[in-house]
């Protein structure tokens, strides 16, 4: 089965450190992997970009959705797991949502806008005593 796939940026030069950069672009696999799989979908369209105070990479597809509850499928599948736990390593969140048709899959990284470029929150962040890292505050 072929899908189509549209790849939607804010901007071609919006980059970040390579951990961020690595934990999306292991996000878009992962959910092209499951749309593959599991959604019996025609099309996917992959959008990127910034939104104030983070980097935004939503993945969305036209096919079943899940069954059932989003939430359940958060904690159940091994790569939705996989995608939530790197992402929270660079200070990030994964939300899905199956809003009728279809799956929308949101990956939000903070970041700290200075000089007209963006860098990850990520670049910021500190490590507290038992090896957490600990990032300041987006707001």
């Amino acid at each position: 089965m072929r899908i189509r796939v549209s790849l939607v940026c804010e901007t071609t030069d919006l980059r970040s450190s390579p951990d961020v950069e690595n934990a999306l672009y292991r996000v878009v696999q992962e959910s092209l992997i499951n749309i593959q799989k599991h959604a019996a979908a025609s099309c996917a369209v992959v959008q990127y970009g910034r939104e104030p105070g983070r980097l935004v990479l939503e993945i969305e597809d036209d096919g079943i959705g899940i069954p059932g509850d989003a939430e359940q499928a958060m904690v159940s599948g091994v790569g939705i797991q996989g995608m939530r736990a790197r992402l929270s390593q660079v200070g990030g969140t994964l939300t899905l949502s199956s809003p009728g048709r279809g799956v929308l899959v949101r990956a939000e990284v903070p970041v700290i806008e200075a000089d007209w470029s963006v860098r990850s929150a990520d670049e910021f962040s500190c490590h507290s005593p038992d090896g957490r890292r600990v990032y300041p505050d987006m707001s």
